[in-house]
Protein backbone atom coordinates (compact mmCIF):
# COMPACT_ATOMS: atom_id res chain seq x y z
CA UNK A 1 0.00 0.00 0.00
CA UNK A 2 1.52 3.63 -0.94
CA UNK A 3 1.08 6.60 1.07
CA UNK A 4 -1.90 7.82 -1.23
CA UNK A 5 -3.89 5.46 -0.50
CA UNK A 6 -3.05 5.03 3.08
CA UNK A 7 -4.02 8.80 3.50
CA UNK A 8 -6.85 8.46 1.33
CA UNK A 9 -8.41 5.46 3.78
CA UNK A 10 -7.75 7.90 6.97
CA UNK A 11 -9.44 10.76 5.14
CA UNK A 12 -12.87 8.23 4.53
CA UNK A 13 -12.48 6.52 7.82
CA UNK A 14 -12.64 9.86 9.88
CA UNK A 15 -15.46 11.59 7.62
CA UNK A 16 -17.88 8.14 8.02
CA UNK A 17 -17.35 9.04 11.30
CA UNK A 18 -17.99 12.74 11.38
CA UNK A 19 -21.75 12.53 11.31
CA UNK A 20 -21.60 10.29 14.57
CA UNK A 21 -19.38 12.85 16.54
CA UNK A 22 -21.42 15.71 15.76
CA UNK A 23 -24.11 14.28 17.25
CA UNK A 24 -22.80 13.10 20.34
CA UNK A 25 -22.47 16.90 21.84
CA UNK A 26 -26.11 17.32 20.96
CA UNK A 27 -27.31 14.83 23.61
CA UNK A 28 -24.89 15.77 26.32
CA UNK A 29 -26.07 19.28 26.56
CA UNK A 30 -28.96 19.75 29.16
CA UNK A 31 -32.17 20.61 27.50
CA UNK A 32 -32.15 24.27 29.76
CA UNK A 33 -28.97 25.11 27.67
CA UNK A 34 -31.16 25.75 24.26
CA UNK A 35 -33.92 27.96 23.64
CA UNK A 36 -36.13 28.23 20.34
CA UNK A 37 -35.05 30.49 17.24
CA UNK A 38 -38.88 30.53 16.29
CA UNK A 39 -40.53 34.18 16.99
CA UNK A 40 -43.67 34.87 19.59
CA UNK A 41 -45.60 36.31 16.74
CA UNK A 42 -44.73 33.40 14.28
CA UNK A 43 -46.27 31.16 17.02
CA UNK A 44 -48.94 33.51 18.20
CA UNK A 45 -47.60 33.02 21.49
CA UNK A 46 -50.14 34.93 24.37
CA UNK A 47 -49.16 35.69 27.80
CA UNK A 48 -52.24 33.45 28.94
CA UNK A 49 -53.89 30.07 28.79
CA UNK A 50 -55.96 28.82 25.70
CA UNK A 51 -58.67 26.65 26.80
CA UNK A 52 -56.67 25.04 29.62
CA UNK A 53 -53.40 24.66 27.93
CA UNK A 54 -50.48 26.58 29.50
CA UNK A 55 -46.70 26.68 28.61
CA UNK A 56 -45.81 24.58 31.82
CA UNK A 57 -47.59 21.59 30.58
CA UNK A 58 -45.82 21.64 27.18
CA UNK A 59 -43.00 19.04 26.68
CA UNK A 60 -41.19 22.44 24.65
CA UNK A 61 -40.92 24.38 28.24
CA UNK A 62 -38.08 24.54 29.92
CA UNK A 63 -38.98 25.64 33.65
CA UNK A 64 -36.68 28.17 35.42
CA UNK A 65 -36.35 29.17 39.19
CA UNK A 66 -39.54 29.76 41.05
CA UNK A 67 -40.84 33.67 40.21
CA UNK A 68 -38.56 33.68 36.72
CA UNK A 69 -39.79 33.64 33.35
CA UNK A 70 -38.55 29.77 31.51
CA UNK A 71 -37.93 29.09 28.39
CA UNK A 72 -38.88 27.11 25.21
CA UNK A 73 -37.38 25.00 22.70
CA UNK A 74 -39.08 26.07 19.97
CA UNK A 75 -39.83 29.82 20.75
CA UNK A 76 -37.57 32.25 21.33
CA UNK A 77 -37.68 35.25 24.25
CA UNK A 78 -38.76 34.69 28.05
CA UNK A 79 -41.86 31.92 28.38
CA UNK A 80 -44.28 32.25 31.04
CA UNK A 81 -45.36 29.26 32.36
CA UNK A 82 -49.30 30.08 32.30
CA UNK A 83 -48.48 31.26 28.17
CA UNK A 84 -50.02 29.37 25.30
CA UNK A 85 -48.11 28.90 21.55
CA UNK A 86 -49.20 27.39 18.40
CA UNK A 87 -46.77 24.97 19.20
CA UNK A 88 -48.03 23.71 22.31
CA UNK A 89 -47.17 20.04 22.78
CA UNK A 90 -48.70 18.09 25.65
CA UNK A 91 -46.04 17.03 28.20
CA UNK A 92 -46.08 12.56 28.55
CA UNK A 93 -45.59 12.16 31.80
CA UNK A 94 -43.45 9.29 32.27
CA UNK A 95 -44.65 6.93 34.48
Amino acid sequence: MNDHESTRRRLLARTAALPILLALPLRSVPASAGTGTGSKEDFHYQEHPNEGKRCADCAQFIPAAKGQAGACRIVAGAISADGWCMAFTPRQDRS
